[in-house]
């Protein structure tokens, strides 16, 4: 993939705003719908294969590819990141996982009702509709 297909926006120009609310001017679909997408899309993924994927892409991350090869980063790049993966180093995630699960599980919120005269009273947890990085 090519650096330059990365979108850096700037807050300085007066149309800042106008260049963001277009970024992410998308319909946020209810949890249940995007349950449903999620399965959709990987029972699309599981049948079609590398179409899907590039379908998807070109919806979701607006970018337009025309095969898998344009999706990864050579190894010439990835050489050159800090910290680069050692031989192997793909694996070790792996068994580092279950600790971390345990540590990250325990920091779920939970929704909760109270009801006490006549009084309701709660939260709801629900996932974020998006992350901006």
């Amino acid at each position: 993939m090519n650096a330059a297909l990365i979108r850096r926006l700037d807050s300085a120009p007066p149309d800042f705003l106008a260049t963001l609310d277009a970024l992410l001017a998308f319909e946020a679909a209810p949890v249940a719908v995007s349950l449903r997408s999620r399965h959709d899309i990987l029972a699309a993924v599981r049948t079609l294969g590398d179409p899907a994927v590039i379908g998807y892409t070109a919806r979701f991350d607006r970018l337009d590819v025309n095969h898998m090869s344009a999706l990864e980063l050579p190894r010439h790049v990835l050489e050159r990141c800090p910290g680069h993966l050692a031989r192997g180093a793909a694996r070790r995630p792996r068994s580092g996982r279950r600790p971390g699960r345990g540590y990250h599980h325990r920091q779920m919120a939970e929704s909760w009702v109270h009801e006490a005269d006549g009084t309701r009273l709660g939260q709801i947890v629900t996932p974020l509709d998006r992350v901006g990085l």
